[in-house]
């Protein structure tokens, strides 16, 4: 939370993905005013939180399960061996390079950029 603060002069991100599902509370506080919180097929069931903060501060909250009918297939091509990881994954950057890596892909440089939290 401090660093996303830090980062954002106090005002919090413009868009929060969750993909957890216990973190959402914090996502929540993590977006400024009229921010976005896109939900990403988490199958926590119950998490504690009050609605207060999305009214007040005009939260937009979408839910979406990208991966409801395609998690299966995806796995089996990913064992099987069927995609060229080596040549798609074309980049891994630290996560502070992250503007980095996006530059790379809309100049067409890269296939995938894969960000890594300095952590690791």
């Amino acid at each position: 939370k401090e660093r996303v603060l830090a980062e954002t002069d106090g005002e919090g991100a413009d868009v929060a993905v969750e993909a957890v599902g216990w973190v959402f509370p914090l996502t929540i506080e993590l977006v400024r005013f009229s921010g976005r919180v896109l939900v990403v097929g988490t199958q926590v069931k119950d998490v504690q939180f009050s609605p207060h903060p999305i009214n007040s501060r005009e939260l937009q909250i979408y839910g979406v399960i990208l991966m409801k009918h395609t998690m299966h297939t995806v796995i089996k091509i990913l064992e099987g061996g069927l995609l060229p990881m080596g040549e798609i994954v074309t980049h891994r950057l630290p996560l502070e390079k992250l503007h980095e890596g996006l530059e790379l892909a809309r100049r067409g440089e890269a296939a995938k950029v894969i960000l890594m939290p300095s952590e690791f």
